[in-house]
């Protein structure tokens, strides 16, 4: 970590708004021709030797050297939980700024360095995934799609969003049955290349005008 805190806000950023699904993040440096791949492994991610996590404001690294805690929000603003769903640009000060692409994120430093990261997804080995759509949708229902669905797929399977229906409030609800569900509000008209992708078992709803995202009034 040489360029810390750079470079740790830049790990912490990346894990914070990875996909549930993705597996690894491949982050490039145009300024430094340099590329760099880090893989997930469960609630950690790992990279040339060290293994990362991330505890709160916090980054934690771990490597041959023991380990380190890094407290980012001491350096930047932190985006809150509505603001990751929501905003496609962040300015979170000491000369940082993050935009949302259509494939991850791009982040500027002060130095006018830009570092592009791209989130990457395993192939679905059965070839087709089984998504639950739910709501203001043409046709609610459970369909099987093609390996990689994203939720624009789910919702056009579904007959397309229902009049009536809010797409700057799409959740996307995902976990093991018994489990606590991750649910993600995203909204879909701030840019049409954002599409996020899905994975087998995962529910699509799209509320009402004036009906509470989870679906409930």
């Amino acid at each position: 970590m040489s360029n810390f805190p750079f470079e740790a806000i830049l790990i912490y950023l990346t894990i914070l708004f990875a996909p549930l699904d993705a597996d690894r993040v491949v982050l490039d440096f145009p300024s430094e021709s340099q590329r760099a791949e880090v893989l997930r492994n469960g609630q950690t991610w790992q990279f040339d030797g060290y293994v990362f996590e991330i505890n709160g404001d916090s980054l934690v690294i771990f490597g041959a050297e023991g380990r380190e805690t890094y407290k980012i929000s001491e350096f930047v603003a932190l985006p809150n939980d509505e603001s990751r769903a929501t905003n496609r640009t962040f300015a979170l000060g000491a000369g940082i700024i993050m935009h949302k692409t259509a494939t991850g994120l791009e982040i500027d430093n002060e130095s006018a360095e830009t570092v592009q990261i791209h989130y990457q997804f395993p192939d679905n080995p059965n070839g087709e995934a089984s998504v639950n759509v739910l709501g203001n949708v043409g046709n609610a229902g459970v369909f099987q799609l093609p390996a990689n669905p994203t939720v624009r797929d789910a919702i056009t399977a579904a007959g397309g969003p229902a009049s009536g229906a809010d797409m700057t409030r799409v959740s996307i609800i995902r976990g093991a049955a018994g489990t606590m569900p991750y649910v993600t509000s995203i909204d879909l008209t701030v840019d049409d290349a954002f599409d996020p992708q899905l994975r087998s078992g995962d529910t699509i709803h799209l509320p009402g005008r004036g009906e509470s995202a989870s679906g409930g009034q």
